[in-house]
């Protein structure tokens, strides 16, 4: 079974100051979107840190890559 890097967050700084961190594809570096969407409307618009975007990040990232696998492997997750 071949081994895929796992997706990861890229940190950055705006340029008022703020730090921020996206969830990212390991092979085009593109962010993903929900995930995206989903941390910054549910974590960080609650003024939580970006120590906490990024444990959020970790999570959906055990998340996805297992569905990830099956995904690649031909599994049919919902039937048709």
């Amino acid at each position: 079974m071949e081994m895929r890097l796992g997706y990861r967050t890229q940190g950055f700084v705006l340029e008022d100051g703020e730090r921020y961190c996206l969830l990212v594809a390991p092979d085009s570096g593109l962010p993903l979107f929900y995930p995206n969407l989903f941390v910054t409307t549910q974590v960080r618009n609650r003024s939580l840190s970006v120590a906490s975007m990024d444990a959020a990040f970790a999570a959906i990232n055990v998340l996805l890559m297992p569905l990830d696998e099956l995904c690649n492997s031909g599994v049919q997750i919902f039937g048709t």
